[in-house]
Formats: structure tokens, sequence, C-alpha cells
């Protein structure tokens, strides 16, 4: 939200109903999900956090500011292992698997404008699960496959662009500034921007090729942070950090995992949780921007 951190959801069948929050100050505290949240992802529009995906449950909630919860059911489809992403007039939760049916990967898309009403939309361009997202004031990217990346504006036009660098599923993505970057996927290193007239342009490859990596952008820096190697046989502690000029320079991870979460407070950075290759970790790793 506009003045806290959010965590939400775990990987376990069984899902989890918390919702961790981090003030501006790191001080913790929690609140209840409207839902067991698994596989899930989250999406913030207009300074309310948007969370979805479960087993169980077809529900979103959504906090505002103030951190009061509102449920929305309103034909939602239950689903796990999909994307989210915003832009300046709506958040959509795309892709998927359909009803814990691991056959069936689906294409629809939910979205919300910011006064919760659902609104109609052209859905991916083909099914997917498992997606980088990125977020600008005008676009609402998924990284559908190694080919395609569909691209909607405030008018939820899409746009699907072409792409071959081998960037693939399990790939991650941020919005930085009016750039849109995606990196990893598989055993890939490639970094993919595009810019504000959705123009690919170089950007130095990851220091390590991984998937499942945690992306984040604030205080003109993105973050790709964590990740496995080789699929998820070995967490990796690199951090890959770019700053305005996509000039990269990398830190490390107190802790090597990957499948982490990612906020921002503050002048803060945090990425929590994750799995270390053989575990679950409740860990939580702050970078300072200043």
């Amino acid at each position: 939200t506009t003045n806290q951190a959010l965590f939400a959801g775990s990987s376990s069948a069984t899902g989890d109903w918390t919702i961790e929050v981090y003030d501006a100050s790191l001080t913790k505290s929690t609140k209840s999900n409207g839902f067991a949240m698994t596989k899930g992802a989250g999406a913030s529009l207009n300074g309310s956090a948007f969370f979805h995906g479960s087993y169980s449950s077809n529900y979103y909630s959504v906090f505002n500011a103030s951190l009061t919860k509102t449920d929305l059911t309103n034909g939602c489809t239950k689903r796990t292992d999909l994307g989210a992403a915003s832009n300046s007039s709506y958040v959509l939760f795309g892709g998927g698997y359909d009803n814990n049916n691991w056959s069936n990967v689906i294409s629809s898309l939910d979205t919300y404008n910011s006064s919760l009403t659902k609104v109609t939309n052209p859905g991916l361009s083909e099914p997917s699960v498992s997606m980088g997202t990125a977020s600008t004031s005008n676009y609402a990217a998924f990284y559908t496959s190694a080919t395609k990346i569909d691209v909607f504006n405030t008018s939820l036009t899409r746009t699907v662009l072409s792409n071959s660098s081998g960037t693939i599923k399990c790939s991650s993505g941020t919005g930085f500034g009016e750039l849109m970057l995606f990196a990893g996927g598989g055993t890939y290193s490639n970094v993919d921007a595009y810019n504000g007239s959705l123009t690919k342009i170089s950007v130095t490859a990851l220091s390590v090729a991984r998937n499942l990596i945690a992306a984040k952008s604030h205080g003109g820096f993105a973050f790709f942070c964590g990740g496995g190697i080789n699929g998820i046989g070995t967490a990796s502690n690199a951090v890959d950090i770019y700053d305005q000029s996509l000039t990269r320079t990398t830190a490390t991870l107190a802790t090597a995992r990957m499948q982490i979460g990612a906020a921002v407070v503050g002048n803060y950075v945090l990425f929590a949780g994750g799995y270390n290759g053989s575990a679950a970790i409740n860990t939580v790793e702050a970078y300072v921007v200043n």
C-alpha cells in the first residue's frame, strides 16, 4: 500500500490466511487475509494492495492505505501460479492453473479499476503460468511465453510484443520508471528491456543465470535477487542491481533463496521468505535506497 509493505500466501496446499505488514520503520504487524492464499500473486493500484490465488477460493483481498480489507468475489476465476500487474488505471491478474487443474492452463484476466469494479478485457494472447510481469504507469505487462509479451495500456488495449532472446517461463519482471525489465528464466541470464514506446533496448545480462528471481524497483534502482540455478536444484544468493542508466552492479543476499516475496516501504526494498533448496525460510532482508 502507500505506507506499508505487505507479504501474503505460501506454496503449501493448505495456503496461508496471514498478511505480514511492515511499516516504514520496519515494525511488523499482521492482518487476516480473506482467503487461504496458495501460489498466488499481488499487485498495487492507487495505494491499495490486491491479492489473489488459491486452491480453495476465488476471492480477492484488497487492502487500502489504512489496511481496511475488502473482499471481492464477483465472477472471479479460481487459479494458482498466475501473474499480476497494474498500470495507472487497472490492476490485472491473469493466466495460471484453473481450479487446481494442472492440465488446464488458462488465458483469462480478472481486471479491476480503483473503484473495485470488475471490467472486461481481451485476456492474454495465450494460456500461460509462472509469468514474469511488469507494472508502469502506462502499461501492465505479462511475459506469456519465450516469444511473446502481452502489454495492456490504460485503455486495456492489448499489444503483443515479439521477443526472441530466450527469456522463458519463470522469468521475473519489474517496472522501472517508464521501462519494463524482464530477467532470467530457466537457465538464461538475459535481461529484456522495453521503453515507453515499447521498443526493445540492450541491457547487460545478469551476473548468474537463474530463474524464480525476485524483482523490484525503488528509488532509481531495479533489483533482481536470488533465484534457482538449474531449475530449483540450487538456491542463489546473487543480487543484480541496475541504475537508471542500466549500469549493473552486484551484491549478495545473506541467505541464498528462490521464490522470494518482494515489496517496498519508505527507503527500503524488502525480500522475504522463499525456499533454500531444501526448506522454506522466514527471514527478511532489506536494502536501503537513499
